[in-house]
């Protein structure tokens, strides 16, 4: 997965919307096999990864 693709999730919603422990509303990505799990701190206008995640297509 490429940084610019990454870039783009800020201003892109998620496939699913989940609340984790510390309170914040996380965005959860299904990316191909993957799901990333992000928040974004707009104060320091970063991407926080909570998690990833592959899934079993088994």
């Amino acid at each position: 997965m490429a940084l610019d693709s990454l870039r783009g999730l800020a201003h892109s919603p998620g496939d699913l919307r989940q609340m984790g422990e510390d309170g914040r509303i996380h965005e959860v990505h299904l990316l191909g096999e993957w799901l990333l799990t992000t928040w974004t701190d707009h104060a320091a206008r970063e991407i926080r990864v909570v998690a990833l995640e592959r899934t079993d297509e088994g």
